[in-house]
């Protein structure tokens, strides 16, 4: 009984770390870290994990005011965003090419 209970807490992966990940890969293939606008992997890793979770406050306060119906956008901009950053055609201006500093429901 424990154990079940264990794995129904353990919940599904949050999207926008696939998209963290399929970012930093790319950007690691782009150049330095610095030509991309980062100290370091770990400054990337620690502002895309900050940008996620900013969006997620922004999305309830959005739910919250009537902005949007319903929870999800955040979610679905992180799997588009790792479809893109992953895809064979992925490159350097496919990153570049991301609007990072508008909520996707502002778009």
């Amino acid at each position: 009984m424990l154990i079940l209970a264990l794995l129904l807490s353990c919940g599904t992966p949050d999207p926008c770390d696939a998209t963290c990940e399929a970012g930093e890969s790319l950007l690691a293939r782009c150049g330095t870290w610095e030509e991309g606008g980062f100290d370091d992997r770990a400054d990337f890793i620690e502002r895309c994990a900050t940008w996620s979770w900013e969006l997620r406050l922004l999305e309830a306060e959005a739910l919250q005011s009537g902005v949007l119906q319903r929870r999800g956008a955040v979610d679905a901009t992180c799997r588009e965003r790792t479809e893109l950053l992953t895809s064979d055609q992925a490159d350097c201006e496919s990153w570049a090419s991301l609007e990072w500093s508008t909520a996707p429901w502002e778009r």
